[in-house]
């Protein structure tokens, strides 16, 4: 089940069918909660908490030692936590100050069972007294630290990232028509319980009965159990009847406890790499410096070799030469890739260690480096790869082959240089600063400028529009205002690009 089909499912359930129609009965007697249980069992995110009319689902960490010699029918008759049990931690005294301590969860809890238990949840409220309150539910922040979790806006969720510098949610807490489900990483939940030595254990309540139900009716009572042991799934349940042997109220109450499975083994691979990661490797059409052709070359380790080993093999340093296009991905996505005039980033992830433009404008990079990027990346680029039409730019040979820097020319680094470091204009001891000084992320909007390396009219407009925003945009018409009244040229009529010239010629006509 995925979380849209899950919310579904708990909105389907707590509406209540027709009373004479076949869907009622098999609605009453919720025969579905055992499949949902288990076909929740198996999600890369799996529901810890359910809040809804006829649903509910409340999740702990239990130290093993309690399930030791345990009756499952122990489980099914365990009362489900108040929110004022499920608070955090607390500091607490006597009225004589005789004592004082840190109140843990169920601390006050007089079931054995719940000693040294941990909520994967807890309600907290920032508003005090008796009367009705609001309250949050936050996943609990020794589960979050320990999964390595962060916080992002954009997900409104506890994230982390793959190998390509993706989000990946984790923990997260979704509220849909009148309906609460939170939403826990398994993975993360099995590895958490490995290295606290306890076991998951979502208990559950499922009410079903039709409104028209009154409890004070003389019912007939039928009670029964379910214990599933593979799937780990214990409850009982109680079905009132008219007497015509219809039923009218149906309660499902246990628990399902999910274990961690994983041998230490696992639990360090887990806690270590944090999944599988499978080294493929792409081919591309490459120039073989050593043999002086032209042809398609693994970036595999074993398929290429370095210059102090005598083989016929390719070098590492084989260029490799692309369309200009596929540098418009990388480029359009300034808040996942940090690119370069040599180098892309991805956030959090992998990256390109160098590339260059030819004089082709073929962007080339070494097979070395495209073999360090994640297989899904090896195929975007090569589907941009062709043969070289020019060799590697002057540049290139320079700084990864002569060992030496780069002293030619670059307009647009000048550029970003001049933009950042534009010096104040100092006029009678009174600073003047012609771009504004108050621009969140000025200096990371400067870095997104780059070169227009397609015939694309879009890119050509896409550049512009980002170098207008850090070069007109930016600029402060109250200090260039200033600057004219100092120089006497002020002109109300005037925006702050005709006003800087006219501050320019009046500036010129002083000096001639």
């Amino acid at each position: 089940m995925k979380e849209k089909e899950i919310f579904q499912y708990i909105k389907d359930t707590d509406n209540v069918p027709p009373f004479e129609s076949a869907s009622y009965e098999d609605w009453i007697n919720a025969e579905d909660v055992i499949r949902f249980l288990k076909s929740t069992k198996e999600l890369g995110l799996i529901p810890t908490q359910i809040y809804s009319k006829k649903f509910f689902m409340y999740s702990l960490f239990i130290p093993k030692v309690r399930f030791e010699n345990m009756n499952p029918e122990y489980l099914m008759n365990l009362s489900l936590q108040t929110k004022e049990q499920c608070f955090s931690f607390s500091l607490w005294s006597s009225a004589g100050k005789e004592w004082v301590k840190v109140c843990y969860p169920f601390d006050d809890d007089s079931d054995e069972f719940f000693k040294n238990a941990e909520p994967v949840l807890y309600y907290r409220s920032f508003l005090r007294g008796p009367e009705e309150r609001p309250y949050s539910l936050e996943f609990s922040q020794k589960l979050i630290h320990a999964s390595n979790a962060y916080w992002v806006d954009k997900q409104n969720s506890f994230c982390k990232l793959d190998y390509n510098g993706d989000y990946v949610d984790l923990f997260k807490i979704k509220k849909q028509d009148n309906i609460t489900i939170a939403f826990a990483d398994l993975t993360k939940l099995r590895l958490y319980c490995f290295f606290t030595n306890t076991k998951l254990v979502r208990l559950f309540v499922v009410d079903r009965f039709d409104d028209d139900f009154n409890f004070l009716n003389n019912e007939s009572r039928k009670e029964s159990k379910f214990e599933d042991f593979d799937e780990q799934i214990f409850f009982k349940k109680l079905t009132l009847q008219n007497s015509a042997g219809k039923s009218r109220f149906c309660q499902i109450r246990g628990a399902n406890v999910i274990e961690d499975n994983l041998t230490v083994e696992d639990a360090i691979r887990l806690l270590y790499n944090g999944e599988n990661k499978v080294n493929k490797y792409e081919k591309f059409i490459a120039f073989d410096r050593k043999n002086n052709v032209v042809k398609e070359i693994s970036c595999a380790p074993e398929a290429l070799s370095n210059y102090f080993t005598k083989s016929d093999l390719p070098f590492e340093t084989t260029p490799a030469f692309f369309k200009p296009e596929v540098l418009i991905k990388y480029k359009n996505d300034p808040e996942k890739y940090e690119i370069t005039d040599r180098t892309i980033r991805c956030r959090g992830a992998w990256s390109l260690k160098t590339y260059d433009i030819n004089e082709e404008g073929q962007v080339h990079t070494y097979l070395c480096y495209l073999r360090d990027i994640p297989f899904s990346e090896q195929l975007y680029w090569k589907s941009f790869n062709e043969p070289p039409k020019s060799g590697l730019s002057k540049r290139a040979i320079t700084t990864d082959f002569e060992g030496k820097w780069w002293m030619g020319n670059d307009p647009l680094r000048d550029l970003k240089n001049c933009i950042k470091k534009f010096p104040l204009i100092e006029i009678d001891d009174i600073s003047i600063s012609l771009f504004k000084s108050d621009i969140k992320g000025f200096n990371e909007k400067v870095d997104e400028l780059h070169y227009v390396v397609t015939e694309s009219r879009e890119e050509f407009k896409t550049e512009i529009i980002k170098l207008a925003s850090v070069v007109i945009d930016a600029f402060s018409k109250d200090e260039i205002r200033k600057l004219a009244r100092k120089i006497g040229c002020d002109d109300p009529q005037l925006g702050s690009i005709k006003l800087l010239a006219n501050c320019l010629s009046s500036i010129r006509a002083l000096l001639c």
